[in-house]
């Protein structure tokens, strides 16, 4: 039996499977290029032992070193195997391997990536659409999937996770709101979640509605033919408040806030918008820079205060131990440094100004977006809309409504009560 170089890469199970072969088999191991393999004393073990502990970690180096190279093969454009991604195409642009063979690039196919940007991405992203619904449409619509066969719920969900769309064919901004929509789904369980689950939810709030007596997310349910919210906490006493809602005036009531809001918004000049929202945050800056200078020097009075007090440790004349006050004026140096990053952030943001206007027209203009289109969306994507506009909403006893919208619309928000009260008759 030989012993060849791709055997043999399992640091704590190939010497004791060759040493049986050996001692039960009556078998000689070989190879090819260290000779017989012994097992008949200690030292013979402990050599086997160390040369497939070498070929085991030298294997690990090789995998890690072919995964580096396939990356950056990737980043390049080049085809490394498989099936190719919907969306692109194989071209030889002349490059060869170094074997002189023709080795081949992907290329964008445009007519196969608008079909992934715009009825995969899009309608995942924009219109909320789940990914069996997803497939259900693509499949009426006639989509093929890779090699021509019929698209599937498997292909969609592979399409979705692609990170080699990012940025080539889905814009980055699109594709990363997409990953955490689909983190989202799969982590059911998790109460901080503000997107609902299925697609399909026949109720407007799905997703992000919650009782405002214990906490828990809320579901909906159909009960004597009407739509309603429903508490499944089995822990919510009824004396505590009421377990279920009708969903007609609790969706009318949240509707009734947001087109207040767009209204509000789309009275408004864009450039005093965001002018106004650039201020306060210039102005909140000021004030964290101010507070930043004074917390940064009264700590320093204190260390230096800490740092006198060494003298008189020295000399046994301190109520502190030495040991208290060096571990007191490490403390306070951490304590320092920290602040002083702060404060080293809040200049640097201060400093580029332009930056942080910048920075707020991509989420007013998205905002915007959505009031003036709003009215004419189906439901679903009105849910998706109000599924990332809004964080959360609760309902308490009297139909009571509270609206915490997203922290990266809510500096828009402002003109809006977040509370509202809604009398059910």
């Amino acid at each position: 039996m030989c012993c060849w170089s791709g055997r043999g890469r399992i640091e704590d199970e190939t010497p004791f499977v060759l040493k049986w072969f050996v001692e039960k088999g009556g078998v000689e191991v070989w190879s090819a290029t260290e000779g017989q393999r012994k097992f008949e004393n200690s030292i013979d073990n402990l050599i086997n032992y160390i040369t497939f502990w070498q070929a085991d970690t030298e294997s690990k180096n090789t995998a890690l070193r072919i995964a580096e190279r396939m990356r950056q093969l990737k980043e390049e454009g080049a085809y490394t195997g498989g099936p190719i991604p919907l969306g692109f195409k194989l071209e030889n642009k002349g490059r060869v391997s170094k074997k002189g063979r023709p080795v081949g690039d992907l290329v964008i196919d445009e007519d196969a990536a608008r079909c992934v940007r715009e009825r995969i991405f899009y309608r995942f992203h924009n219109d909320g659409y789940g990914t069996y619904t997803l497939t259900d449409l693509l499949q009426a619509e006639g989509v093929k999937g890779v090699e021509g066969k019929p698209i599937c719920v498997a292909a969609v969900k592979r399409i979705l996770h692609n990170d080699r769309y990012r940025g080539t064919i889905v814009e980055e901004e699109v594709f990363d709101r997409v990953q955490a929509m689909l983190a989202a789904r799969a982590d059911a369980k998790n109460e901080k979640r503000q997107i609902n689950l299925q697609s399909r939810a026949q109720a407007l709030l799905s997703g992000n509605i919650f009782c405002g007596h214990c906490g828990r997310r809320m579901t909906s349910t159909v009960k004597s033919g009407k739509l309603s919210y429903l508490c499944y906490n089995k822990h919510h006493a009824r004396e505590v408040g009421q377990k279920t809602y009708l969903a007609d005036p609790i969706d009318e009531s949240v509707e009734a806030a947001i087109f207040g809001l767009f209204d509000e918004l789309l009275d408004r000049p864009k450039d005093s918008v965001i002018a106004e929202r650039y201020l306060e945050r210039v102005a909140m800056l000021k004030d964290w820079e101010g507070s930043l200078t004074g917390e940064i020097a009264q700590r320093s009075e204190s260390l230096s205060k800490l740092k006198a007090e060494i003298v008189r440790a020295l000399t046994n004349d301190s109520l502190f131990s030495r040991e208290d006050l060096a571990e007191n004026i490490q403390a306070a140096k951490d304590e320092i440094g920290k602040l002083e990053a702060d404060l080293s952030v809040c200049r640097s943001e201060l400093a580029d100004k332009e930056k942080s206007y910048q920075s707020l027209e991509p989420t007013y203009n998205r905002f915007r977006n959505w009031a003036h289109e709003y009215s004419d969306l189906s439901r679903e994507k009105k849910r998706a809309i109000i599924c990332e506009l809004v964080s959360r909403i609760e309902l308490r006893n009297g139909y009571d409504v509270k609206i915490e919208f997203d922290l990266r619309y809510e500096q828009f928000c402002k003109p809006l009560r977040n509370e509202l009260s809604l009398l059910h008759n």
